[in-house]
């Protein structure tokens, strides 16, 4: 709700500039680019910066990711947003350096790491530092309440 509130406040009423990678779609229909308001500020940005949302790795577009990282480290360092009372669980976790995913050891899809792409990561908090975003079947975030 919180980023919703936000996204609002700096959209409502406003032209935004959408900057489309070459994936325009996710796997569910939904739009993907970069959001610049009139200023020329990238609203992802401010969102993983204030800790509302996390970063997702999603090749080939990733021009912005070590940008974007950026953010999402200073947000987990300063406890912004999601981040201030998160419930971290450690692992270990399994990561797969080429999607940048992470997941439990008995995921289904942990299970089938190729393993010169296989990572050990010891907790939530180390994966999301190192830019691995949660596993959708066994680790979302919409899941779990902080």
């Amino acid at each position: 709700m919180e980023a919703w509130r936000f996204l609002s406040s700096m959209t409502n009423g406003k032209r935004v500039r959408l900057v489309q990678g070459q994936a325009h779609l996710d796997s569910y229909g939904r739009i993907l680019a970069y959001v610049y308001d009139p200023e020329g500020r990238m609203l992802n940005f401010q969102m993983v910066e204030k800790g509302l949302a996390h970063v997702l790795y999603l090749y080939p577009d990733v021009q912005a990711f070590e940008k974007l990282l950026g953010a999402q480290r200073q947000a987990l360092k300063n406890k912004q947003g999601k981040w201030r009372n998160f419930k971290w669980e450690q692992g270990p976790f399994v990561g797969n350096h080429r999607t940048k995913r992470f997941h439990r050891p008995d995921c289904s899809s942990a299970q089938t790491i190729n393993s010169k792409h296989s990572v050990l990561l010891k907790n939530e908090r180390e994966a999301l530092w190192e830019g691995y975003a949660p596993c959708r079947q066994c680790l979302s975030f919409a899941k779990k309440k902080s």
